[in-house]
């Protein structure tokens, strides 16, 4: 028999590898001659950037540098820096093809020893741990219509959110640092941090427009030996092609800080009032479209024997889309009461969310940092952990939410208070609520024309219990639904009452 059947692919993101590596590190370098000698170890920090993903058949290979940070003191407490970086590489296997996938890497750095070995030397142990993520769309061939008077299909519709694509792209940000006016030129740089973030992110057909700022901090040392600290923003346009995507759509956009060199440059009268910036940016979008679809949860033949493949399917769709800012506060006693604080700055430790049916609560903590000098003047660093908490209200119960959050610190400050010192951290919060369902539904049809099932009688009388559904009597005697409701003048699909039934099956 000849009939017309109408597919649809839903596509998924499927997890292929989740894995997480150790890498550890054992090392000892020499500060230049031009740094002064080391008296005493203040801090010591390491942070991690990916230079290069690669994906190819079940592996993945990521490649980068360990940025080793160290602020010591000299005999006299003044204050310097040295910094190493330890390129790595870390190969991931899986038993799935991966090929055309998503990687998310994220990194953890742990020190467990820094000391000096000489006035000169210094030797770390620490450890990098790699968090690997890897998604692949797949797709589901399902049936959402079959044209044929002697099927009778029970039909419904399922809310879906199709991810289309996902692009990333490498940019690199060159840029001449100026201080302001009034600021004493830099004679050595302290430390140096940034973090990106996207601002907006606009859809045209076959492209999407992201706008972002770099944040960048330079604590540096003057010429009299006092610190001093300037924030910079640098703005950032980029224009990504999509061509899958249209206005219709969604996007959502990120962007991570994969390395960064910060160099003092000196004018002709030998003072360094200007940095040389050279940061590499990693932009992310995500095109995603949302829409109903049809779906045939069963399906029967009137005249032929018919077999149907049945599978479980899963629909995601999202339903909120959080892109805020958070004041978390919070009033620390530093160790030493008079204690004048010279640098703040705080990184984001954990992250995770709390997905109940009604709302969304993430929970996180951020580990803050305080260079301080006491009435001795002797530096030290102040660190204190500290927790957040952040809720996400949602319009209806969901099913099976998912929440994917990212959380990260774009400005702190903190202002004297009493005895205390009163932190606060703006923290910018992205996080995409999804909720998940699955159906049972026909993938493929199998219908035998050699076996009829055509009755010999036209009518057939069914004495019908309380809660019998009427689709299941007429699927038993491959009966035409709607002549059955309209001959036993039936208006819902469940019976109320036990019924006699005339089935017509003919």
């Amino acid at each position: 028999m000849d009939f017309k059947i109408t597919n649809y692919s839903v596509t998924s993101e499927q997890l292929c590898l989740e894995q997480t590596a150790e890498l550890p590190i054992d090392t000892d370098f020499t500060v230049p001659d031009y740094s002064g000698e080391i008296c005493k170890i203040i801090k010591c920090d390491v942070k991690s950037f990916a230079s290069s993903k690669h994906l190819s058949g079940n592996t993945l290979s990521v490649e980068g540098d360990a940025v080793l940070t160290v602020i010591y003191a000299d005999k006299d407490s003044n204050i310097f820096s040295a910094v190493q970086e330890i390129p790595f590489k870390k190969i991931f296997e899986t038993g799935k093809n991966l090929d055309g996938g998503f990687c998310d890497v994220s990194f953890e750095g742990v020190i467990h020893a820094c000391r000096a070995v000489t006035e000169r030397r210094i030797s770390i142990k620490a450890s990098v741990r790699v968090n690997a993520k890897v998604t692949v769309n797949e797709k589901t061939e399902i049936i959402t219509d079959v044209d044929d008077s002697c099927f009778e299909t029970f039909c419904g519709q399922a809310d879906i959110t199709t991810p289309l694509s996902t692009v990333q792209k490498l940019i690199i940000i060159d840029e001449e640092l100026t201080l302001p006016q009034n600021s004493p030129a830099a004679a050595r740089v302290i430390r140096t941090d940034s973090s990106a973030t996207v601002t907006d992110c606009k859809i045209i057909v076959g492209k999407v427009i992201v706008k972002g700022d770099l944040k960048v901090d330079v604590l540096y040392c003057t010429g009299e030996n006092t610190l001093q600290k300037e924030c910079f923003n640098i703005p950032f346009n980029q224009i990504l092609d999509m061509p899958e995507i249209n206005e219709n759509c969604e996007c959502e956009a990120k962007v991570t800080v994969c390395g960064k060199s910060i160099t003092p440059r000196t004018n002709n009268e030998g003072l360094c009032n200007t940095f040389m910036l050279i940061a590499k940016l990693e932009l992310t979008a995500n095109a995603r479209c949302s829409s109903t679809v049809p779906v045939i949860y069963d399906l029967y033949s009137t005249k032929f024997k018919t077999d149907v493949t049945l599978n479980e399917v899963k629909f995601t769709k999202i339903v909120k889309q959080v892109n805020e800012t958070f004041l978390c506060k919070k009033a620390l006693t530093l160790p030493e009461m008079d204690s004048e604080v010279l640098d703040l700055w705080c990184n984001i430790s954990s992250v995770m969310a709390k997905c109940e049916s009604d709302k969304i609560t993430l929970f996180g903590s951020l580990t803050a940092c305080i260079l301080y000098k006491n009435a001795d003047n002797d530096t030290g660093v102040f660190e204190k952990v500290i927790d957040f908490e952040f809720p996400i209200e949602l319009d209806s119960n969901l099913k099976m939410p998912v929440c994917k959050p990212e959380i990260k610190v774009i400005a702190c400050s903190h202002t004297a208070a009493g005895g205390n010192t009163e932190l606060m951290v703006e923290l910018k919060i992205c996080a995409a609520v999804y909720d998940t369902c699955s159906h049972s539904l026909i993938t493929d049809i199998l219908v035998d024309e050699n076996e009829s099932i055509l009755a010999k009688s036209a009518l057939v009388a069914y004495f019908a219990d309380k809660g019998e559904n009427v689709w299941e009597i007429c699927k038993s005697f491959s009966a035409k639904k709607a002549e059955l409701m309209e001959i036993n003048h039936l208006t819902e699909d469940i019976l109320q009452s036990p019924k006699m039934l005339i089935v017509p099956l003919m």
